[in-house]
């Protein structure tokens, strides 16, 4: 397209919901909404604007999640929250790391409590990954009774852009779940300064988008 747009006196009008060709490729942004013009002009700022105002998968927020769950003998999930470096309230990029922060209450000493959650493609529902705070445990250990706050960093260079849920998963290894598929937070990732940013509008197959190292010799020489 920037070939095209090269022409003398030739305009080339890009649509895409994709951020990352957007910046790339165009050199002024008009965001519709509600099929209105909502914003005309810098490219930087009209993306800005998008990722404020991306909504996709309408769930009820996390207060209201957290109010709904039932009573349970042994924990209570008090807050859930996702964060990065350049918040954009629900939109994230691909380049940054992505923390998971629980905060939880524990009513009585639980052996092999765990808490976690698992990452899931919201257009497949395929499972990405799923992630315990034990994961790299050497032994098995009790959670004594008490509140807590609890963090996992994503990193970064990881993700394929695209919507995912968040989905908290705690509960008892080998007894029950306490919490599992009736708490989610969801989120939008956008690959512009990452991995494949020099050809970002090309779309890449796959679940992942992992950084690998490689490297280039020239034998001829």
């Amino acid at each position: 397209m920037q070939d095209v747009s090269r022409g003398d006196g030739r305009t080339v009008l890009f649509v895409s919901h994709n951020m990352a060709a957007i910046q790339q490729l165009c050199k002024n942004l008009c965001l519709l909404k509600n099929g209105t013009v909502d914003f005309i002009g810098n490219v930087e700022q009209g993306i800005e604007l998008y990722l404020e105002n991306n909504e996709f998968a309408k769930i009820d927020n996390i207060k209201t999640q957290l109010q709904k769950q039932p009573q349970d003998e042994v924990l209570r999930l008090l807050d859930l929250q996702i964060t990065q470096e350049e918040e954009n309230k629900d939109s994230f990029f691909t380049n940054l790391p992505l923390e998971v922060y629980f905060k939880y209450e524990v009513f009585k000493t639980t052996y092999a409590l765990r808490i976690g959650f698992d990452i899931i493609n919201a257009k497949t529902g395929t499972i990405v990954f799923r992630s315990f705070h034990d994961d790299h445990y050497d032994s098995i250990k009790a959670i004594n009774q008490g509140i807590y706050e609890t963090k996992a960093l994503i990193p970064e260079n990881l993700f394929l852009e695209g919507e995912y849920m968040l989905s908290v998963s705690i509960g008892v290894h080998n007894v029950r779940w306490i919490i599992y598929d009736n708490i989610k937070i969801s989120f939008s990732y956008y690959n512009i300064k990452g991995i494949n940013k020099l050809y970002i509008s090309d779309h890449r197959p796959g679940i992942i988008n992992p950084f690998i190292e490689w490297k280039n010799i020239n034998l001829s020489h």
